[in-house]
């Protein structure tokens, strides 16, 4: 958000009387401006603690003792919507050391689930600041610095667009005993490398991503190698369409996963596992037969029934994008990779006769996920001659 210009320069004249106000409304107008050119670029979503230097894995923008009851900022360089920046490097400043108690003050905290800690910068109210000069005849502090304050906002008010000139630093949620500090919250980030806690998520990711293409592999060699010569198989058709469909998409986007999305915003990073959840939801609804596919994953692959794994996969291209919470984005996409490579992982384990059953008649189960979801339609269920009893698919393989 790009906040209105506020100061406008001095209309200088030759022989004008002039004194520190005309000096500092110049200044203000050029701190202004400057604040004005930075925000141009900025967006809801690139916004907050700035990134690391080449050489370091993630930045060390952001230090604080937050604990259940009390708030203290050490150190904290970002920029806010504005472009305002905050550049608190090991200080012990006033305002920015509270107990949470003082935050909350007459707030009721029944009133919301989640409060955010803001970190807020005045950067046209400047503070004294610096080492007095024993040599000036009037001592004074020689620099000046913006005011900064914390304040306690609901989730309310962090989605009525009022971060302009502030950042959320932590997140507590209300419990019966008072407020309880998430320890997995992460602030907004302009890059990935930003924060501690997003670059291990992306590591974790990035794990994912790889063991799901070597386990893709290994099933696509183990269904092709193995059934040249034997009939056709749905089932076997599908799972081998579904590995397919990700190790296509792993070349063509893990180039840009690795090389470029560490210096890009978190945005990108969900907008990247967004495609994937895309691309593997379309390879399951052009399936042979989907219910029978989801099926099999549910009885031999994962708990995970066939109307919780299309919501997973749904929920990750879905699901909004709050870059004041992107911890929210994460535990999503975290989910969705979980049970992929749980899958796979299962998958890569079963024999050819088990990823492609003969002489088991199948039940065709789309009628639950369509339940499931809401729909409906209709099941039929055959039965093997030489048990006389009902039979699901893979039972009593050897």
């Amino acid at each position: 958000m790009n906040s209105e210009l506020k100061f406008l320069p001095i209309n200088w004249e030759n022989g004008m009387t002039f004194s520190a106000d005309h000096l500092n409304q110049q200044y203000l107008a050029v701190v202004d401006g400057v604040r004005d050119a930075t925000a141009l670029p900025l967006t809801s979503s690139n916004y907050g603690l700035l990134g690391g230097e080449s050489q370091k894995k993630y930045a060390d923008s952001f230090r604080d003792t937050i604990n259940n009851e009390k708030v203290v900022v050490s150190h904290c360089r970002a920029i806010t919507q504005n472009g305002s920046r905050i550049e608190i490097v090991n200080r012990d400043w006033d305002g920015l050391n509270k107990t949470l108690s003082d935050l909350i003050g007459i707030k009721s905290l029944d009133t919301s689930k989640y409060w955010y800690v803001l970190l807020i910068v005045d950067p046209f109210t400047r503070i004294p600041e610096g080492m007095e000069n024993e040599n000036e005849r009037k001592r004074r502090k020689p620099n000046t610095r913006p005011t900064y304050r914390l304040e306690l906002y609901s989730l309310k008010d962090m989605q009525q667009d009022n971060l302009a000139n502030a950042i959320p630093i932590a997140k507590y949620e209300t419990r019966a005993s008072g407020l309880k500090k998430m320890d997995d919250y992460i602030p907004p980030c302009t890059r990935l490398n930003s924060h501690r806690l997003l670059i291990e998520k992306y590591e974790e990711f990035d794990a994912f991503l790889n063991n799901l293409k070597n386990d893709s592999f290994k099933i696509i060699e183990k269904i092709r190698n193995k059934r040249r010569n034997r009939e056709q198989n749905d089932l076997a058709d599908d799972i081998d369409a579904l590995c397919q469909q990700y190790a296509d998409h792993f070349v063509r986007t893990y180039d840009e996963f690795k090389l470029c999305l560490v210096d890009q915003p978190p945005l990108y990073l969900v907008a990247f596992f967004a495609r994937m959840a895309r691309v593997l939801n379309h390879s399951l609804d052009m399936a042979i037969n989907k219910g029978h596919l989801l099926q099999y994953f549910h009885q031999y692959a994962t708990n995970v029934s066939a109307a919780q794994l299309e919501q997973i996969i749904r929920r990750v291209f879905e699901s909004n994008y709050f870059h004041y919470d992107i911890s929210q984005s994460l535990m999503v996409i975290d989910e969705f990779l979980s049970t992929f490579n749980e899958i796979f992982q299962s998958l890569v384990k079963l024999d050819y006769r088990e990823l492609a059953p003969r002489n088991v008649v199948k039940r065709d189960i789309i009628s639950d996920v369509n339940q499931d979801m809401g729909r409906e339609t209709s099941s039929r269920t055959i039965k093997i001659k030489h048990t006389g009893k009902e039979k699901f698919l893979g039972d009593d393989l050897e």
